[in-house]
């Protein structure tokens, strides 16, 4: 297969690194575009109109007393997630990263239509706006960790478990569009989480077997034999659990 452009645009993130490097190593990565994370404030106060100060104050107590304990809980499973996978998380070299303030920008658009990329991949951004989409002519694929349209959104591993539905606890890799991950579906596939496996983790399994998916999608992308279906069925765009959904969906065992 020819050398094609392929552009990431992502957070930094360790995540970032793993998927960095596994398409580096099966296609080559041309350049990184890496936003600034977008400020905490700034995502309270959006989600506040949306869901409530009572749900956003039980997620930010999720956020600041069960995710670090679940973090530091799963430090040698997520090393074992990691080394099964042979997952590299050691930075990416600063001359295939260019930074800027948002994915949106317009200093990203005239990037991008400079750079003029044959596909582009998209990790931990912001949703993409109508505009740079309208503005870029290759196609753009994600890897979503959940089934999709089912579990949209954040933590579609979590919520599928929660909800006794392992048959959907998996990833998803499409085409985006001006949806939130309702893109056209490429592949799709589950995760066996381990019994020791939490909150924490699911997103490493996922992001293994999403990753495992993705390169098939783009080998089949540039080779012309990609077959596509569009998202049907249930929908639902799911969010962060409040502290009190993760202690109630303790104890029904899940983690």
């Amino acid at each position: 297969m020819e050398s094609k452009k392929i552009i990431l645009l992502a957070t930094e993130a360790d995540t970032t690194n793993i998927l960095y490097h596994k398409i580096e190593e099966a296609f080559g990565v041309y350049k990184i575009i890496q936003e600034q994370k977008i400020p905490s404030i700034n995502n309270l106060r959006r989600r506040a109109k949306k869901k409530g100060i009572v749900t956003v104050a039980g997620q930010v107590l999720f956020k600041l007393i069960a995710e670090p304990v679940l973090r530091i809980a799963s430090s040698n499973r997520v090393q074992q997630i990691l080394s099964e996978n042979q997952l590299n998380t050691s930075s990416i070299p600063a001359n295939k990263i260019i930074k800027v303030e948002s994915i949106n920008s317009e200093e990203t658009i005239s990037l991008l239509q400079q750079l003029n990329p044959d596909l582009m991949i998209i990790h931990g951004t912001r949703i993409l706006s109508s505009k740079l989409l309208q503005n870029v002519s290759c196609k753009i694929m994600n890897i979503h960790a959940g089934i999709t349209p089912k579990y949209r959104g954040v933590h579609g591993a979590y919520w599928a478990l929660a909800e006794s539905d392992p048959i959907n606890c998996g990833v998803t890799v499409h085409f985006v569009d001006e949806g939130i991950d309702t893109g056209e579906i490429i592949l799709q596939d589950n995760i066996q989480p381990a019994p020791g496996d939490n909150f924490h983790t699911y997103p490493y399994l996922q992001l293994a077997k999403g990753i495992e998916l993705l390169l098939r999608a783009v080998k089949d992308h540039f080779e012309n034999r990609l077959t596509t279906k569009k998202a049907s069925g249930q929908s639902v765009l799911r969010h962060h659990p409040t502290i009190w959904t993760y202690i109630y969906n303790r104890f029904k065992k899940i983690r």
